[in-house]
């Protein structure tokens, strides 16, 4: 199904896009799928020396607290072996909500 707002346009485009580009390498924005080569991410710091990143800027203002969660827990629990820092980095995206 397509969404056929404006902003839902956008984000089609920027995937249909994100597809002809290769990633060579480089882990995508979770939302747009825009390669990190070519997006520029939204660090969301969580300790001293610590941040993660799931969607670019410009996806940042276009996706809810609980969408950028959801990425967030799809990085931690799918990729990292041992996600002991998940209650910090809950909180740091909950804090980091703009609205």
């Amino acid at each position: 199904m397509t969404d056929h707002t404006a902003g839902g346009f956008r984000l089609t485009l920027r995937r249909i896009i994100a597809r002809l580009i290769p990633g060579l390498g480089y882990s995508r924005c979770m939302h747009c799928w825009l390669p990190w080569s070519v997006a520029t991410p939204r660090d969301v710091p969580h300790g001293p020396m610590s941040a993660t990143f799931v969607v670019c800027t410009h996806c940042w203002p276009h996706t809810t607290t609980e969408q950028r969660l959801h990425y967030a827990r799809h990085l931690v629990f799918g990729i990292w072996p041992e996600p002991h820092d998940w209650p910090q980095i809950e909180r740091s995206y909950r804090q980091e909500d703009p609205r």
